[in-house]
């Protein structure tokens, strides 16, 4: 038995190696909010390889525009890096709302980029919001002034982020 422990040891030391990364330096979804020209919704159609580099994981999508909530929406693509560290899981067809002072066509996210949360429940087969959307209503809210509800954020990010928010941040 003691043979049988200590190979187990063995083959689970071989087996993987430890992987650690430090969560990115980057800002909120809150303070990010807080300082948006653009609070945006989107539709992503379509992602895939911006180039054929081997090992490349440089992704960029075509995006649709769905709805502004404030300034414009005019981003007609997203890029990002699909890194094993910090990267972010976004899935064709999903509605996002993010939070930006960027502009222009293209939306640059960044490793960790916490400025973009999955707002697709409120979405049904239409590309308008169901009657009973209940996320978007209260970042429109919150545009007013309203303080955004406790553990919203980290409801909606769950799905995306490598990262998640810490709890003081959702």
């Amino acid at each position: 038995m003691k043979n049988f422990h200590s190979a187990l040891w063995i083959l689970l030391l071989l087996s993987g190696t430890a992987f650690a990364c430090s969560e990115p330096d980057v800002p909120t979804f809150r303070q990010s909010f807080a300082n948006a020209d653009n609070v945006v919704v989107f539709r992503l159609v379509s992602l895939g390889l911006t180039d054929n580099k081997e090992d490349s994981r440089n992704l960029g999508g075509k995006l649709e525009p769905i709805l502004t909530l404030k300034g414009s929406n005019e981003f007609r693509y997203l890029v990002h890096d699909a890194v094993d560290c910090g990267g972010l899981n976004l899935k064709v067809g999903h509605y996002y709302l993010v939070a930006t002072s960027q502009t222009g066509s293209v939306l640059q996210l960044v490793r960790g980029d916490k400025s973009i949360l999955d707002v697709s429940a409120d979405f049904g087969r239409t590309y308008f919001p169901r009657p009973s959307a209940r996320y978007l209503w209260h970042f429109e809210q919150a545009l007013k002034g309203h303080p955004i509800r406790d553990g919203l954020i980290r409801e909606l990010s769950w799905r995306i982020y490598a990262f998640p928010p810490m709890p003081d941040e959702g």
